[in-house]
């Protein structure tokens, strides 16, 4: 069922990256109504006989001019249901264009010469067909780069949709709703698939809906969208509930951590903007003219569209943060109770054995106690005192090593030293700790069985390497004083130590890949509670402390 969600919540993930994209690509495409137009004659004209024309074909090498000729190139327009542009170039051409004997555009000799003239012009047709359009043209100067002239017929919603595609003013407020559009549902799906869905979300995603299409739809959507879908993206109400769903997505988050968190950002965003309002202002700019006007219009007129825009972007984006945070927030949190519930089965399973163990033990002296205790009898009736009292120190120490101690009342501390003792007679290793801890800590139970059992673990495989005549012995020392829980763990140990450039002790084990993290979380433990992983290494003897503030 689990992995069912998962693959769910992808999909639906993927379907609205993909819904998106398909609808912010409308706003990126402009089809093309150039209308390509071919030069029905051509023919090199006397400049003092208009009558005398000589054709010839436009695709094959051109005639040389001689001194007063020049060429007359004309076509038929086409039948046109609305104003167009014919747009050529004319750069290094002298020329005069007509449409039935009218004259459109005059080019003089000395500007094109001069290279005054633009590279491109255009001229406006109104509706019609059926016109002769004529151009005499004559080369000056380096000549022109592109001849006969390529004419070709555009309609004015071409450049206009063209210049809106690529330089939308709208677009990058647009793209960042649009961004936060994907983040939020993602955080939803992900809060899903971790079985605590945050159903708050979902008011903030329709905010994030609402921005990204009502406005750029209103600006550019008439050039771009389906009439349908226009009406629907440009309803006046949709800006209303777009502001409503912030409303709703804050009073579902009424949580005192939440505010706190928000205050600190809206100081942070006021402070910036009125950094960049100075700035703007000593420099002219744009910026602190655009906000002096939309403070007046906010005194005068009443609320401002533009300005009530800009508010509602800015708290869309704040809210997507915050709740990123906290959901980041609350799975570390949830990893951290799994770690120590993981530490917590460890500790019970090892206390287990090691209870199973001194039953075994137990059951094993009493099998044999009888034996003992008619030993007593003899050595009682002998009067051999000194044999009866190394008799009785025998069996007292049998019995001290069945006996669990007890190092401290704080539970956590004290299942932890009692299984390191454990596992340091198992190991032969000489293990000695004193404890100086009240029952209670305000630590965190995960970091405290985290930062413990790296450090003893360590200690007590570094110390069983040992070999003899070295001892092989793990001290450890633990005290509460002034706020701070001071923890000493000082241990024998063999062989060099590897470490990385930066001097870091890496693992020595064979695995190096799924090993090495102990010392990280113990320096990650002790930054949390303001301290830092003192590790210090002689030769003989490795020694970790820190200090934790846990008042």
């Amino acid at each position: 069922m689990k992995r069912a969600i998962k693959i769910g919540c992808a999909a639906a993930f993927l379907l609205l990256c993909a819904a998106l994209l398909l609808f912010l690509h409308q706003f990126t495409r402009a089809e093309s109504s150039a209308q390509y137009l071919e030069w029905d004659f051509a023919a090199v004209v006397s400049g003092e006989s208009e009558g005398t024309e000589r054709p010839f074909d436009p695709l094959e090498p051109l005639p040389e001019l001689e001194e007063g000729e020049y060429y007359r190139l004309s076509t038929t327009l086409p039948e046109r249901q609305a104003e167009l542009r014919l747009l050529f170039e004319i750069s290094g051409l002298e020329l005069a264009v007509q449409m039935d004997g009218k004259t459109l555009l005059r080019l003089a000799a000395d500007a094109a010469a001069e290279g005054l003239a633009q590279g491109q012009t255009q001229i406006s047709l109104p509706a019609g067909g059926g016109e002769t359009l004529v151009m005499d043209v004559r080369p000056v100067g380096a000549g022109p780069g592109l001849f006969p002239p390529l004419l070709r017929l555009m309609d004015d919603t071409y450049s206009t949709a063209s210049d809106i595609a690529y330089a939308n003013l709208t677009a990058i407020p647009a793209g960042a709703a649009a961004l936060a559009l994907v983040l939020v549902w993602g955080l939803f799906l992900l809060s899903v698939t971790l079985g605590r869905p945050d159903w708050s979300l979902l008011p903030l995603l329709l905010a994030a809906m609402g921005l990204t299409v009502y406005r750029l739809s209103q600006s550019t959507g008439a050039y771009f969208l389906p009439r349908p879908l226009l009406d629907i993206c440009t309803w006046p109400g949709l800006g209303l509930l777009t502001v409503l769903a912030l409303l709703a997505y804050l009073a579902m988050n009424r949580r005192r951590s939440f505010w706190r968190s928000f205050g600190w950002i809206t100081l942070w965003s006021a402070a910036a903007l009125l950094a960049a309002f100075l700035f703007s202002l000593s420099g002219d700019g744009y910026l602190a003219e655009y906000l002096c006007t939309a403070v007046s219009d906010l005194v005068h007129h009443g609320i401002y569209d533009g300005l009530a825009y800009w508010l509602t972007q800015w708290l869309t984006l704040v809210c997507v943060l915050l709740s990123a945070l906290d959901l980041v927030r609350s799975i570390i949190q949830s990893q951290a109770q799994a770690r120590a519930a993981q530490v917590k089965y460890r500790l019970t399973l090892e206390n287990y054995q090691q209870a199973a163990d001194k039953n075994r033990q137990t059951a094993a002296l009493r099998h044999e106690w009888n034996n003992q205790l008619v030993a007593l009898h003899l050595l009682l009736q002998k009067g051999d005192l000194a044999g009866l009292e190394q008799k009785l120190e025998s069996l007292e120490r049998d019995l001290g090593r069945l006996s669990t101690q007890n190092y401290t009342e704080q539970p956590a501390i004290n299942a932890i030293l009692q299984n390191a003792a454990y596992q340091a007679e198992k190991l032969g290793v000489d293990f000695r700790c004193q404890v100086l801890v009240p029952g209670e800590l305000k630590v965190d139970e995960g970091d405290l069985c985290a930062l413990l059992l790296n450090m003893l673990d360590n200690a007590l495989e570094a110390a069983a390497k040992v070999a003899p005549p070295r001892s092989r012995e793990v001290h450890c020392k633990l005290k509460l004083t002034q706020g701070f829980l001071a923890v000493w763990c000082r241990n024998t140990y063999t062989g060099p130590l590897r470490t990385d450039e930066a001097g870091n002790l890496l693992t020595t084990k064979e695995e190096t890949g799924s090993h090495g993290f102990g010392l990280a979380q113990m320096r990650e433990i002790a930054v949390k509670y303001r301290s830092v992983l003192d590790i210090d290494y002689d030769g003989e003897h490795f020694t970790v402390q820190t200090a934790l503030k846990v008042q």
